[in-house]
């Protein structure tokens, strides 16, 4: 698939889902879809390569769950948080398409993006397509090799912190990484959404204090929605915790 073609398909699938996109973000799309098909080469960074495969299921799955969120968990606002974490990055799914969709909304750089991931070779993959497009200059970007377990910042004990990952591991284990990284981090209050399949089940709120036990108040909520004429079924899992007083 050319550029032209390439712009007009992924404009044409992302205003199917009432998604403004330009001419010039469609462009910034190009770019990273060439870059993801070349470092891809040297890389095990996704097995999917079609173009048309590249929008609909890293591009379109990436941006339409974050941006429609506000408009179906109750009292969700980006505006209550000052760090976003990509959690097991990967190739940079779903951050990196969510900030290229970003770059007019002057009112979404006032936030510290952090993508982490235990593997070297896609930190250096999204660290290095950062460095090599100023459009990013605008926001505040840090790219991080570590666990989220793991991953400590003195300034996360007193700022608001959301948590996004897409098809990273067991719920189980996930919902036992996130309450690690509270721990380690002190932290008092902290979102997580969690892009998910069709079949996902939602945790009943035992299994939920199983792990974060009575020192924090615990809210959640799900949907599923669908696209591309009904073909992809995805969900969104929302988790707040809070610590009690």
């Amino acid at each position: 698939m050319n550029k032209n073609m390439f712009i007009k398909d992924i404009i044409s699938n992302f205003q199917d889902n009432d998604l403004s996109i330009d001419e010039r973000k469609s462009l910034i799309f190009y770019e990273f879809y060439k870059y993801l098909i070349n470092e891809n080469k040297k890389y095990n960074l996704t097995t999917i390569v079609d173009p048309r495969d590249v929008i609909k299921k890293h591009f379109l799955d990436s941006v339409l769950p974050l941006v429609e969120i506000q408009k179906k968990i109750k009292n969700f606002n980006y505006d209550n948080y000052e760090n976003i974490i990509d959690f097991g990055c990967g190739a940079g799914f779903p951050l990196m398409p969510y900030l290229i969709y970003l770059i007019d909304q002057r009112s979404k750089l006032n936030f510290n993006y952090i993508f982490t991931d235990s593997n070297k070779k896609k930190i250096a993959f999204i660290s290095k397509f950062i460095s090599n497009n100023n459009f990013l200059n605008n926001f505040d970007i840090l790219c991080v090799q570590s666990r989220l377990e793991n991953l400590y910042n003195k300034n996360f004990k007193r700022q608001n912190t959301l948590v996004i990952g897409r098809a990273i591991t067991n719920f189980n284990q996930l919902i036992k990484y996130i309450f690690e990284f509270i721990k380690l981090n002190s932290i008092s209050e902290l979102s997580f959404v969690y892009l998910v399949g069709p079949n996902f089940i939602k945790p009943n709120m035992d299994l939920l204090k199983s792990y974060f036990g009575t020192k924090y108040e615990i809210y959640y909520d799900s949907y599923h929605y669908e696209y591309d004429s009904k073909a992809i079924k995805r969900g969104i899992f929302y988790l707040k915790v809070k610590k009690s007083l």
